[in-house]
């Protein structure tokens, strides 16, 4: 996608990244066969600083994601991306 991004840290910051995470999610919006209202519908969004792992305490033995300890962790960068005005703007999705 970015050739310039080696690490995720590098992707969280990269214009084409946000680009093409943006337009997946248009996309998805825009199906309704995948989005079937706009409860559904993804607004907002920041790329999260690491991985998960079941090791980590993030993933399920089945790979499903543990919301609460995701959101536990990430908390402050959750709020800080996604709740701020200056990041409403900068990532919202035009719906």
């Amino acid at each position: 996608m970015d050739p310039s991004c080696a690490t995720v840290h590098d992707a969280r910051r990269s214009p084409k990244w946000a680009a093409f995470l943006s337009a997946g999610f248009e996309a998805y919006n825009a199906n309704s066969n995948a989005c079937a209202s706009r409860a559904h519908e993804i607004r907002a969004f920041c790329v999260l600083p690491g991985g998960f792992s079941m090791a980590g305490g993030k993933l399920t033995p089945t790979h499903d994601i543990k919301r609460r300890a995701v959101a536990a962790t990430y908390a402050s960068l959750i709020d800080a991306e996604l709740y701020s005005p200056k990041s409403l703007r900068e990532n919202a999705l035009s719906v």
